[in-house]
């Protein structure tokens, strides 16, 4: 798994051989989304927060090779058992072309970047 990407949450980055083939790109961000993204039916828009914002940087330029619209915003602080830590939000713009190229399977999401919005 640590060839994939996995790793500790400050830690975890993606392999090269991902980062270079569109392919695989795709499909690793389709899968990161499905695992940790939160979609905003209303704004039409994707938000990932994280503790890494090399992470969220990283995913950051996959998209902007993909032309898709993204940011990373931060660091936000949050409180919590008297430990404070830096959170970072990758916020996804352009929801449009992301549900054409980026391919989901969690169902709740699939279907909300499929454009079934309540």
């Amino acid at each position: 798994m640590k060839n994939l990407g996995c790793g500790k949450s400050r830690e975890w980055k993606i392999p090269s051989f991902i980062k270079n083939s569109e392919k695989l790109s795709k499909i690793w961000i389709g899968c990161f989304c499905d695992d940790e993204a939160y979609i905003e039916k209303k704004r039409k828009r994707i938000q990932i927060a994280s503790v890494n914002f090399r992470g969220l940087r990283y995913i950051s330029n996959m998209l902007k090779n993909l032309k898709i619209k993204s940011k990373v915003y931060g660091p936000y602080y949050n409180n919590c058992n008297n430990k404070i830590f830096e959170i970072y939000r990758l916020t996804i713009f352009d929801f449009e072309r992301f549900s054409k190229i980026i391919k989901l399977e969690h169902p709740k999401k699939k279907d909300a970047v499929a454009g079934n919005f309540a």
